[in-house]
């Protein structure tokens, strides 16, 4: 399904009726909000080379999640470290969002630790925070849809968290539960587990630069 926010309101629910198709099952698995709701925000098309092993909205000791600062886990080995220097110079150095990485190199694999600047997307990362995905700006929206495309179950998904009225019937019926609980809850997807989201990772490097970040915030 294509979006265009140059509609209006009414515009964009006829689409939505229009396009929407009924989903079959409900995803009741945990999953990490940061990497679905804000890894889109850095613009980094699908295909790309390398996607993070994880992503959190804070970083234990270093950064909480007020301080709105995302932060990308990459797992690289050996082999592939080279390629990844040359995917981290083009692709997320570059980007305007990037703020810094460090690595935690070993015999097997190697750790990346990324940090993005996303203050300039404050409103909407509180919201994500709260688990209000439906109330989400126009152009956050956008963003996310435009990453998931518009094919395919998980396609599906997303548009029912960003659009959840839209869905609260298909909910009420899979869940076998009357339609005024769905209603009365509006969203249909759980808040983000905000322990989850926190990074915490010990190491000698970690240490040093958790040293450094607080002599430059002191």
């Amino acid at each position: 399904m294509e979006f265009s926010f140059d509609f209006s309101p009414e515009d964009i629910k006829k689409l939505i009726i229009k396009n929407k198709k009924h989903l079959n099952s409900i995803y009741k698995e945990y999953f990490q909000k940061s990497k679905v709701f804000l890894y889109p925000f850095l613009n980094i098309k699908k295909g790309v080379k390398f996607v993070p092993n994880n992503t959190y909205m804070s970083w234990d000791n270093v950064y909480k999640t007020e301080d709105y600062q995302f932060i990308c886990v990459y797992k690289v080995t050996p082999k592939q470290i080279e390629k990844f220097r040359d995917f981290e110079l083009l692709i997320l150095k570059s980007n305007r969002l990037f703020r810094h990485s460090i690595y935690i190199e070993n015999k097997s694999i190697t750790t990346i630790i990324v940090t993005f600047d996303f203050s300039r997307y404050k409103p909407d990362v509180n919201r994500i925070a709260k688990g209000k995905y439906s109330q989400l700006s126009k152009g956050g929206k956008e963003t996310i849809l435009d990453f998931f495309g518009d094919k395919g179950t998980i396609a599906e998904y997303i548009e029912s968290f960003l659009f959840p009225e839209y869905w609260h019937e298909d909910y009420a019926n899979l869940l076998n539960v009357n339609l005024n609980i769905i209603q009365d809850v509006y969203e249909l997807c759980d808040k983000p587990n905000l322990e989850k989201e926190c990074l915490i990772f010990n190491s000698t490097e970690i240490q040093l630069f958790k040293q450094n970040i607080i002599s430059l915030q002191s």
